[in-house]
């Protein structure tokens, strides 16, 4: 394979990881619907949930795993609460299904390129809990 100096491994690794850590910030799409929707305790668990992954990744996974795992845990329980409450007869929870599935796509084939994967985990993963939050609030 053919590589260029501007496209070499390394800088691609250097790119993917600090997507990775920047792609937190579409953990805040879901926190501006939820204080849209006046959603305070759903906008404050993803709130401290996006902190806490990016304080993990930034550690460079070194730090932080339990309160990341806990906060994580924590959202993906209000997202199954919500399922639970709105159920199937919603457009909105069948596109955060959808999601939801492409997102542990991501997540169990992460290890083949673990960065970027993981990256749009996080954007697959914030749009379904957006999606989520938004079918509570409209049925």
């Amino acid at each position: 394979m053919h590589l260029n100096r501007n496209h070499s491994p390394k800088k691609m690794n250097d790119f993917s990881s600090r997507f990775k850590n920047l792609s937190n910030a579409f953990f805040l799409i879901p926190v501006v619907v939820a204080l849209y929707f006046r959603g305070y305790v759903f906008g404050s668990i993803v709130f401290i949930s996006t902190i806490t992954s990016f304080l993990y990744h930034l550690s460079r996974e070194r730090s932080y795993l339990r309160i990341d795992s806990f906060f994580a845990y924590a959202m993906m329980l209000m997202n199954l609460v919500i399922f639970v409450i709105v159920g199937f007869g919603n457009l909105f929870i069948w596109s955060g299904v959808f999601l939801v599935l492409i997102s542990l796509f991501l997540h169990f084939t992460e290890e083949d390129n673990y960065n970027f994967n993981h990256a749009l985990w996080h954007l697959t993963s914030s749009l379904a809990t957006s999606l989520f939050i938004i079918a509570f609030y409209s049925r």
